[in-house]
Protein backbone atom coordinates (compact mmCIF):
# COMPACT_ATOMS: atom_id res chain seq x y z
CA UNK A 1 0.00 0.00 0.00
CA UNK A 2 2.79 2.39 0.87
CA UNK A 3 4.49 1.53 -2.42
CA UNK A 4 1.30 2.34 -4.32
CA UNK A 5 1.09 5.72 -2.56
CA UNK A 6 4.73 6.43 -3.46
CA UNK A 7 4.08 5.56 -7.12
CA UNK A 8 0.95 7.71 -7.13
CA UNK A 9 2.83 10.65 -5.56
CA UNK A 10 5.63 10.32 -8.11
CA UNK A 11 3.12 10.30 -10.98
CA UNK A 12 1.38 13.36 -9.55
CA UNK A 13 4.73 15.17 -9.21
CA UNK A 14 5.63 14.34 -12.82
CA UNK A 15 2.24 15.60 -14.00
CA UNK A 16 2.68 18.87 -12.12
CA UNK A 17 6.23 19.22 -13.47
CA UNK A 18 5.10 18.58 -17.05
CA UNK A 19 2.28 21.12 -16.74
CA UNK A 20 4.66 23.68 -15.26
CA UNK A 21 7.07 23.27 -18.16
CA UNK A 22 4.19 23.54 -20.64
CA UNK A 23 3.14 26.76 -18.88
CA UNK A 24 6.67 28.15 -19.10
CA UNK A 25 6.67 27.38 -22.82
CA UNK A 26 3.25 28.94 -23.37
CA UNK A 27 4.28 32.17 -21.63
CA UNK A 28 7.71 32.32 -23.18
CA UNK A 29 6.85 31.54 -26.78
CA UNK A 30 4.34 34.25 -27.70
CA UNK A 31 6.74 35.69 -30.28
CA UNK A 32 7.22 32.41 -32.15
CA UNK A 33 5.63 32.13 -35.60
CA UNK A 34 1.94 31.26 -35.69
CA UNK A 35 2.43 28.53 -38.27
CA UNK A 36 3.90 25.03 -38.41
CA UNK A 37 7.24 26.35 -37.09
CA UNK A 38 5.74 27.73 -33.88
CA UNK A 39 3.59 24.62 -33.45
CA UNK A 40 6.67 22.42 -33.82
CA UNK A 41 8.70 24.49 -31.33
CA UNK A 42 5.86 24.48 -28.79
CA UNK A 43 5.57 20.70 -29.07
CA UNK A 44 9.31 20.07 -28.57
CA UNK A 45 10.13 22.80 -26.03
CA UNK A 46 8.82 21.09 -22.85
CA UNK A 47 10.94 18.02 -23.58
CA UNK A 48 13.93 20.21 -24.42
CA UNK A 49 13.57 21.95 -21.04
CA UNK A 50 13.25 18.58 -19.32
CA UNK A 51 16.42 17.36 -21.07
CA UNK A 52 18.21 20.53 -20.01
CA UNK A 53 17.19 20.02 -16.38
CA UNK A 54 17.96 16.28 -16.28
CA UNK A 55 20.91 15.99 -18.65
CA UNK A 56 22.52 19.42 -18.93
CA UNK A 57 21.92 19.70 -22.67
CA UNK A 58 21.09 23.34 -23.46
CA UNK A 59 17.43 23.56 -24.48
CA UNK A 60 18.43 25.93 -27.27
CA UNK A 61 20.67 23.28 -28.83
CA UNK A 62 18.01 20.59 -28.54
CA UNK A 63 15.39 22.80 -30.17
CA UNK A 64 17.65 23.95 -33.00
CA UNK A 65 18.94 20.44 -33.68
CA UNK A 66 15.35 19.17 -33.86
CA UNK A 67 14.56 21.87 -36.43
CA UNK A 68 17.72 21.22 -38.45
CA UNK A 69 17.52 17.44 -38.40
CA UNK A 70 13.78 17.06 -38.98
CA UNK A 71 12.95 20.04 -41.19
CA UNK A 72 10.61 21.45 -38.54
CA UNK A 73 9.20 17.97 -37.89
CA UNK A 74 8.20 17.55 -41.53
CA UNK A 75 10.74 14.95 -42.67
CA UNK A 76 9.59 11.40 -43.29
CA UNK A 77 11.87 10.17 -40.52
CA UNK A 78 10.23 12.59 -38.07
CA UNK A 79 6.63 12.11 -39.18
CA UNK A 80 6.64 8.35 -39.73
CA UNK A 81 9.22 7.24 -37.15
CA UNK A 82 9.29 10.09 -34.57
CA UNK A 83 13.06 10.48 -34.97
CA UNK A 84 13.63 14.25 -34.70
CA UNK A 85 17.43 14.13 -34.57
CA UNK A 86 18.56 11.74 -37.28
CA UNK A 87 19.74 9.26 -34.65
CA UNK A 88 21.26 6.21 -36.30
CA UNK A 89 20.25 2.77 -35.06
CA UNK A 90 22.47 0.24 -33.40
CA UNK A 91 22.17 -3.45 -34.14
CA UNK A 92 19.66 -4.01 -31.32
CA UNK A 93 17.49 -0.92 -31.97
CA UNK A 94 14.24 -0.81 -33.90
CA UNK A 95 15.18 0.76 -37.18
CA UNK A 96 14.16 1.90 -40.59
CA UNK A 97 16.49 2.20 -43.59
CA UNK A 98 16.28 5.56 -45.33
CA UNK A 99 18.34 7.62 -47.77
CA UNK A 100 20.55 10.35 -46.35
CA UNK A 101 23.44 12.58 -47.32
CA UNK A 102 26.80 12.16 -45.59
CA UNK A 103 29.77 14.48 -46.09
CA UNK A 104 33.23 12.97 -46.11
CA UNK A 105 36.38 14.73 -47.27
CA UNK A 106 34.24 17.65 -48.38
CA UNK A 107 32.25 15.46 -50.75
CA UNK A 108 28.54 14.71 -50.43
CA UNK A 109 27.59 11.05 -50.67
CA UNK A 110 24.04 9.77 -50.95
CA UNK A 111 23.76 6.63 -48.85
CA UNK A 112 21.13 4.49 -47.20
CA UNK A 113 21.42 4.27 -43.43
CA UNK A 114 19.62 2.62 -40.54
CA UNK A 115 17.82 5.15 -38.36
CA UNK A 116 16.31 4.49 -34.99
CA UNK A 117 12.52 4.58 -34.62
CA UNK A 118 10.74 5.99 -31.58
CA UNK A 119 7.23 5.58 -30.17
CA UNK A 120 6.71 9.36 -29.98
CA UNK A 121 8.51 12.65 -30.59
CA UNK A 122 8.80 13.01 -26.80
CA UNK A 123 10.70 9.71 -26.67
CA UNK A 124 13.05 11.03 -29.35
CA UNK A 125 13.74 14.21 -27.34
CA UNK A 126 14.32 12.22 -24.13
CA UNK A 127 16.68 9.83 -25.93
CA UNK A 128 18.60 12.76 -27.44
CA UNK A 129 19.17 14.30 -24.01
CA UNK A 130 20.31 11.02 -22.51
CA UNK A 131 22.56 10.27 -25.48
CA UNK A 132 24.32 13.64 -25.39
CA UNK A 133 24.84 13.43 -21.64
CA UNK A 134 25.93 9.80 -21.35
CA UNK A 135 27.82 8.93 -24.52
CA UNK A 136 31.56 9.52 -24.11
CA UNK A 137 31.78 10.92 -27.65
CA UNK A 138 29.96 14.03 -26.40
CA UNK A 139 31.89 14.41 -23.14
CA UNK A 140 33.71 17.54 -24.29
CA UNK A 141 30.40 19.22 -25.10
CA UNK A 142 29.16 18.47 -21.58
CA UNK A 143 31.99 20.58 -20.20
CA UNK A 144 30.27 23.59 -21.80
CA UNK A 145 26.67 23.17 -20.69
CA UNK A 146 26.48 26.83 -19.58
CA UNK A 147 27.26 28.16 -23.08
CA UNK A 148 25.22 26.94 -26.00
CA UNK A 149 27.86 28.24 -28.44
CA UNK A 150 30.72 26.33 -26.81
CA UNK A 151 28.51 23.27 -26.31
CA UNK A 152 27.54 23.33 -29.99
CA UNK A 153 31.11 23.93 -31.19
CA UNK A 154 32.27 20.85 -29.25
CA UNK A 155 29.26 18.76 -30.27
CA UNK A 156 29.00 19.49 -33.99
CA UNK A 157 32.15 17.77 -35.33
CA UNK A 158 31.24 14.57 -33.51
CA UNK A 159 27.48 14.67 -34.09
CA UNK A 160 27.26 15.56 -37.78
CA UNK A 161 29.31 15.08 -40.92
CA UNK A 162 28.37 18.55 -42.23
CA UNK A 163 31.28 20.93 -41.55
CA UNK A 164 28.78 23.82 -41.39
CA UNK A 165 26.51 22.08 -38.88
CA UNK A 166 27.40 24.36 -35.93
CA UNK A 167 26.84 27.42 -38.10
CA UNK A 168 23.43 26.17 -39.29
CA UNK A 169 22.23 25.19 -35.83
CA UNK A 170 23.63 28.38 -34.28
CA UNK A 171 21.77 30.51 -36.84
CA UNK A 172 18.49 28.84 -35.83
CA UNK A 173 19.17 29.53 -32.15
CA UNK A 174 19.83 33.18 -32.86
CA UNK A 175 17.02 33.65 -35.39
CA UNK A 176 14.32 32.26 -33.10
CA UNK A 177 15.97 33.26 -29.80
CA UNK A 178 15.92 29.66 -28.68
CA UNK A 179 18.35 30.40 -25.86
CA UNK A 180 15.63 32.27 -23.95
CA UNK A 181 15.49 29.60 -21.21
CA UNK A 182 19.14 28.48 -21.08
CA UNK A 183 20.21 30.85 -18.28
CA UNK A 184 17.09 30.06 -16.24
CA UNK A 185 17.70 26.32 -16.53
CA UNK A 186 21.37 26.72 -15.57
CA UNK A 187 20.44 28.74 -12.50
CA UNK A 188 17.76 26.24 -11.54
CA UNK A 189 20.17 23.35 -11.95
CA UNK A 190 22.75 25.11 -9.74
CA UNK A 191 20.08 25.81 -7.13
CA UNK A 192 18.98 22.14 -7.09
CA UNK A 193 22.58 20.84 -6.89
Amino acid sequence: RQRQMCIRDRARTETVRRRALEGVVTLGSVDWPEDYRGAFLRSVAPGALEAALHHGVPASVTLAQAIQESGWGRSGLAQDHHNLFGVKAGASSRAVVMPTVEISGGQERHVRARFRTFDSPADSVAHHGALLSQDDRYGTAQLHRDSWRDFLDALAPVYASDPRYAQRVGWLIERYELDRWDRWVSELALHDA
